[in-house]
């Protein structure tokens, strides 16, 4: 499955890396939450995705090539290439419309979010 993502692009031409919403990583206790001992579970959400089309994603992130009026591009990946740390889990509010690249297993939120910016190069530009 393809997921989508607009997000800031970095001066290499890949995502760049952060932790805010338009940048290529999850947000502590926003995206997903976590533990007191400073672990993520599973099925807890992550970071935020759309399958495609752009019009799933929201006005507010959809560049206006794509119908909207955010200020970064449109990425694309291929959930099949995410690496044993992550899955993609469909929203069960909106599974047709959003979606998570989340932790597949319990593990420290730096891990989980390694694991993220570890995904640079497994996105492509729209």
């Amino acid at each position: 499955m393809r997921v989508l993502r607009a997000m800031k692009a970095a001066e290499d031409g890949l995502p760049k890396i952060g932790v805010s919403a338009r940048t290529l990583g999850a947000r502590c206790n926003i995206d997903i939450p976590v533990n007191e001992d400073g672990f993520v579970e599973p099925e807890t959400d992550g970071m935020s995705v759309s399958p495609p089309p752009p019009d799933n994603l929201p006005y507010y992130r959809r560049p206006p090539e794509f119908g909207g009026t955010g200020k970064d591009p449109v990425w694309e990946m291929d959930t099949n290439a995410l690496p044993v740390e992550l899955r993609y889990r469909p929203d069960p509010d909106n599974p047709e419309e959003h979606g998570f690249i989340e932790p597949w297993h319990r593990m420290p939120f730096e891990e989980y979010q390694r694991a993220i910016h570890g995904l640079r190069s497994l996105w492509t530009r729209m």
